[in-house]
C-alpha cells in the first residue's frame, strides 16, 4: 500500500515535466518507521503519510 502511494506521488511529479524521472525515487518504509501507534485508527491515519525530501547538489 505504501509503495503504491509513493509511486503515485513520483508519477504525479514526473507528469508535471518539471523534474526528470531519474532524479526521483519512491521509497516505502511501511511499518519500519511509524510516527504513531498502529494499534489505533488515529495512529494508523498518521502513519499514512508522504514525506518528500529535496536535496540540492552544489
Amino acid at each position: 500500500m505504501g509503495a503504491g502511494r509513493a509511486a503515485s506521488v513520483v508519477q504525479a511529479i514526473q507528469n508535471t515535466g518539471l523534474i526528470m524521472g531519474d532524479r526521483l525515487e519512491a521509497v516505502s518504509k511501511g511499518e519500519m518507521e511509524p510516527i504513531a501507534d498502529n494499534t489505533t485508527a488515529a495512529g494508523r491515519e498518521k502513519n499514512r503519510r508522504i514525506e518528500i525530501e529535496i536535496s540540492y547538489e552544489d
